[in-house]
């Protein structure tokens, strides 16, 4: 096998190797929103709280695992909810929302 032929062998395993990682990771980040509300549901049904709705953002704006949800009881009373997003985290389930000061940020 001459150095080209093996450069171009070399070549095209990285390549199938980075190809498997992408194709593995499609949606890893995509559906925090699904997810979110999945957890989100999971933690109302296991504290028997009734709720008529979930809907969760999609993106987690801190970087901390969790993204932020708004549940809607029976009386259409809003609560809000930080639920995890994502699975690539030792995070599991929902939280009250961490308390921030006006015009702060973490």
């Amino acid at each position: 096998m001459t150095n080209v032929e093996t450069a171009r062998s070399l070549l095209a395993i990285v390549c199938g190797a980075v190809f498997v990682l992408l194709g593995a990771c499609v949606g890893c980040e995509f559906n925090l929103s699904e997810r979110a509300a999945d957890a989100a549901r999971a933690h109302l049904d296991k504290l028997g709280f009734p709720y008529s709705g979930v809907a969760c953002v999609a993106r987690d704006t801190d970087g901390d695992g969790y993204v932020s949800c708004t549940i809607s009881d029976a009386q259409h009373q809003m609560t809000a909810l930080e639920c995890v997003g994502t699975k690539w985290t030792f995070n599991a389930g929902c939280r009250v929302p961490k308390a921030q000061l006006p015009g702060t940020r973490e």
